[in-house]
Formats: structure tokens, sequence, C-alpha cells
């Protein structure tokens, strides 16, 4: 089970979170993997937890580029730095 980084984009006061598909594309073609398609991250996501459970559970992750995948604060959370 492969994380695939997607990227948040505004659209008429909505934030939607998109993701090319060459990346799943190429996951499941050539790698044989299955994907799980991650919504962006902020700060207030990860201190809720939720998206560090998510990460636990994955074989892998493809960090895609894109602009919004990782909020710098992010690494600052306290839920990213304790593993405990």
């Amino acid at each position: 089970m492969v994380g695939v980084t997607s990227n948040r984009v505004l659209i008429d006061g909505v934030h939607r979170d998109w993701l090319r598909r060459k990346y799943v594309q190429a996951l499941l073609h050539h790698a044989g993997v299955a994907c799980i398609i991650l919504h962006t991250i902020d700060a207030e996501d990860a201190r809720g937890g939720s998206a560090l459970a998510i990460m636990r559970r994955l074989d892998g992750l493809v960090l895609t580029g894109d602009e919004s995948n990782i909020d710098p604060d992010v690494l600052k959370a306290p839920s990213v730095i304790d593993r405990g």
C-alpha cells in the first residue's frame, strides 16, 4: 500500500485536493501496488493525529512534488515529532 500526495487548490472558496493520474497509473502498471491518495495535510491536520495514523499503515510514500504537498509547519507539529 503506497500513499501518493495530492495538491490543494482553492476553487470558488472551496479547497479541493487533486492528483495527476500519471502517478497512480505508474504505480499500478509498473510496480503493481495499491495506492492511497493522501489529501493535503496542514499543521492543523497533523495535530489531530489521523494523518500520522494513516501514514504508519503505508508501505511506501510518493511525494509528487506539487507545491502544497507538505506544509513546513507539519514537521513542527507535536503528533509528528512525538512517535511514542
